[in-house]
């Protein structure tokens, strides 16, 4: 069986210009900013806003080309996602 690279835990928050850590469920390691999580993520939706979320490797490596992103919350925690 195929070793799975683990899941990206970091997004990057192009309007505050922090990384948001999604292994921390309560404060995504911001915990002077109450209230991110419920700005960031909406259960049951796709809450994709274009220029909020980012990946950082992506705002890293190809800035012209950002590859925005949105939270879902899985068994796993946390997770990142594209837009399809």
């Amino acid at each position: 069986m195929k070793d799975m690279a683990p899941p990206n835990t970091a997004v990057w928050h192009a309007q505050y210009e922090i990384e948001l850590d999604l292994t921390d469920d309560l404060h995504l390691g911001h915990p002077d900013r109450p209230g991110l999580l419920t700005e960031v993520y909406s259960p049951g939706e796709r809450d994709f806003r274009e220029g909020v979320l980012q990946c950082p490797k992506c705002r890293d490596t190809a800035p012209d080309c950002p590859e925005w992103m949105f939270i879902r919350r899985s068994k796993k925690g946390l997770l990142p996602h594209g837009p399809d």
